[in-house]
């Protein structure tokens, strides 16, 4: 049977380095600096602390606790890099959406399993002059803790060769109107080298529970 899912899983996951080129650049810079970045400055006070630990040539990984819808956008904002963000596929299935993700560099992702068309498409990115981007938690997590950590973004980092680079993102309210500016901090912490799964993912939740707040206890 004919699978829109499966088939947008296949054409946007594996992209080879020659994919992350200066066109979508252009467009990435004109949607977040110039489109939704506009409605975004409207609606947030962005802070950011850390920012130059990201201008090194040493490749690494971001990755971001997740809140809120606006997170991917946000953070590439902040950044001032080029992000590629693993994005789920169904992000893949309509127009706009479809058209948005793939000229801003996001590709698409298994959220089930880490698949080989993943890490090749990770390794590509890290080819070229663009960053890979990804939430570990997979999904957005308001409780005020850090959970259901998935293991696949060490495995990433071991297979690229890359640190991990700790960004946490925080709102005194995800839902602004705009008249009453609400206000987004967003850190950069250290450089995580990969090593052990289960420590390296404790280093990474220790880091962002510091930066952030968020509540994390070590099972």
């Amino acid at each position: 049977m004919f699978s829109i899912k499966k088939y947008m899983e296949k054409k946007f996951s594996k992209l080879p380095p020659e994919h992350f080129c200066r066109w979508r650049a252009v467009t990435y810079w004109l949607v977040l600096r110039v489109f939704l970045g506009s409605y975004v400055r409207f609606l947030y006070k962005i802070e950011v602390i850390g920012k130059e630990k990201l201008k090194t040539d040493k490749p690494y990984i971001v990755a971001a606790n997740h809140l809120s819808n606006w997170d991917p956008f946000i953070i590439a904002m902040a950044s001032g890099q080029f992000l590629a963000f693993m994005a789920k596929t169904e992000l893949f299935e309509t127009f706009f959406s479809r058209w948005l993700m793939d000229w801003c560099g996001a590709f698409s992702v298994n959220r089930s399993k880490l698949e080989v068309s993943t890490i090749k498409t990770a390794i590509n990115v890290n080819k070229t002059f663009w960053k890979l981007a990804i939430f570990p938690q997979g999904t957005r997590d308001a409780s005020g803790r850090i959970n259901k950590v998935s293991r696949g973004f060490v495995a990433l980092a071991k297979a690229t060769k890359a640190d991990i680079m700790p960004v946490s993102i925080s709102y005194t309210n995800p839902k602004s109107t705009g008249f009453h500016k609400e206000k987004i901090t967003i850190k950069v912490g250290d450089p995580i080298p990969y090593g052990e799964v289960d420590e390296t993912i404790n280093k990474w939740c220790e880091a962002i529970s510091a930066m952030s707040g968020l509540e994390y206890k070590p099972a």
